[in-house]
């Protein structure tokens, strides 16, 4: 079986796309709750969540596909495992960087935020591998996120729920390709 293993501009690469993406999101719900000086990106977390959900994705390829130097992973696969590291290191914290204070602490609201940061990361990935920008609507996200917080759902289940996500979009695609905006419930 040929060993795989992401190099480390490759690695580097996912890092760069996936700190735009979270920067974006931090920004964007600073500005939604107001509370900018208070909503940080923890980088050195983002970077180890991204380096763990890519080891899980080089182990399966390693053990489930046959060529799996030549191979890409679907979007299912690479969404489920960022869901799942993202959601065990919490890169999106709260508080401020320089006086952490102790009644400044919400844990529901750090962990659906970084659950929502989460899903946004899924929402990229399917829409990119489908050809079609998607977003859940914000109730299904909501949904979504709490079974992320709440239910113990491991990467095997994300796929699967995944895998339907992708069935229902890749459904409502026009023929020929063309990229539509479609909106989940």
């Amino acid at each position: 079986m040929p060993h795989f293993e992401f190099t480390r501009e490759e690695i580097h690469e996912r890092y760069v796309t996936i700190g735009v993406l979270a920067s974006q999101f931090v920004d964007a719900l600073a500005t939604r709750t107001g509370i900018d000086n208070f909503i940080w990106l923890n980088e050195r977390k983002l970077f180890l969540a991204l380096q763990s959900a890519l080891q899980d994705v080089a182990r399966y390829k390693a053990y489930h596909q046959e060529r799996p130097l030549e191979q890409k992973s679907d979007a299912i696969k690479r969404s489920a495992f960022m869901i799942k590291w993202l959601m065990r290191f919490k890169p999106v914290e709260l508080g401020s960087k320089s006086d952490d204070r102790i009644e400044d602490s919400n844990i529901d609201t750090l962990i659906l935020a970084n659950a929502m940061f989460a899903l946004t990361t899924a929402e990229a990935n399917l829409s990119a591998d489908a050809g079609a920008e998607f977003e859940y609507t914000p109730e299904k996200k909501y949904d979504l996120a709490y079974d992320l917080v709440y239910r113990d759902i491991g990467a095997d289940g994300w796929m699967a729920i995944l895998q339907l996500t992708m069935e229902g979009v890749k459904g409502l695609t026009t023929p020929g390709g063309t990229s539509v905006s479609i909106r989940l419930l």
